[in-house]
């Protein structure tokens, strides 16, 4: 059973498996509610006296489920995608794709709302590029499979549209004692 989830079917399957799972489990929320999420990604690896080469600007997409507890709070998960890493110009980059399952709490008041939480991020994909070339990573070592990271966001909702922004630290040594940092800013639309 547990060499399952080291295939890529069983991590998915897994992630989609908290995304039902977790929202559903309200404990007595009255009111669930879906959307969506779409925006800006600043992506950076860094160590603690470094950051390997540029930040990456990319993008980032998902869904999320809110679940309202009482009127000023909520919890959450969802499934994002987005690209962390790094470039030094647009012909030497990292880029490290994630599938996202963040879970947070957020707290309301009128139409402003804070958050904060952790993610569990999946890479499904990598790619390292030298002059323009796909080549191997310089240093030894391989990129880790599994990364997380603690985030706390602001957002304002107006109508069904929200704005919002969020920075997430890096938890996890992902590659040579460097860690995936992050900021997003964005829209999210709520149905």
């Amino acid at each position: 059973m547990r060499k399952y989830f080291h295939t890529r079917a069983g991590l998915i399957t897994l992630i989609l498996g908290i995304i039902i799972l977790i929202p559903s489990l309200s404990m007595g929320g009255d009111k669930k509610k879906i959307g969506i999420r779409a925006g800006y990604h600043n992506a950076a690896m860094q160590s603690i006296d470094s950051s390997w080469n540029n930040n990456l600007n990319i993008f980032y997409v998902g869904a999320f489920k809110d679940v309202k507890f009482f009127p000023f709070l909520y919890a959450s998960s969802g499934l994002e995608y987005f690209i962390n890493g790094n470039q030094k110009n647009s012909d030497n980059k990292l880029l490290l794709h994630y599938l996202s399952v963040p879970l947070d709490i957020k707290l309301k008041a009128g139409p402003l709302y804070a958050m904060g939480g952790v993610t569990f991020n999946f890479k499904i994909g990598e790619k390292y590029m030298a002059n323009g070339v796909k080549a191997d990573l310089p240093v030894n070592g391989k990129i880790k499979t599994f990364d997380s990271s603690a985030f706390i966001g602001v957002g304002i909702k107006i109508l069904m549209i929200g704005i919002e922004g969020q920075y997430h630290w890096g938890l996890v040594d992902v590659y040579n004692g460097f860690h995936n940092n992050y900021y997003q800013v964005g829209l999210a639309l709520f149905f």
